[in-house]
């Protein structure tokens, strides 16, 4: 697993962008906006208890689902 932090006032350009990248591999992109909970993209349900940041974070913990989670306004 590897971590990537990157900060832009320019959040939906990075997840568009973010989106090309994890087609070209066919890996699920997953997004955790601090208002809505975690999802998969370009879904709009989200996982249940995932609302909460900690949640969030347990929940990518212990999925075996691989892809990449992005984590707007995470702190």
């Amino acid at each position: 697993m590897a971590l990537l932090q990157i900060e832009t006032r320019e959040e939906t350009r990075l997840i568009k962008l973010l989106g090309r990248v994890v087609n070209l591999e066919n890996w699920p992109l997953f997004v955790w906006p601090i208002a809505d909970g975690l999802k998969c993209v370009p879904r709009t349900d989200v996982m249940t208890q995932t609302y909460e940041f900690q949640d969030a974070l347990r929940h990518i913990d212990k999925t075996p689902q691989n892809g990449v989670y992005a984590l707007i306004d995470a702190q």
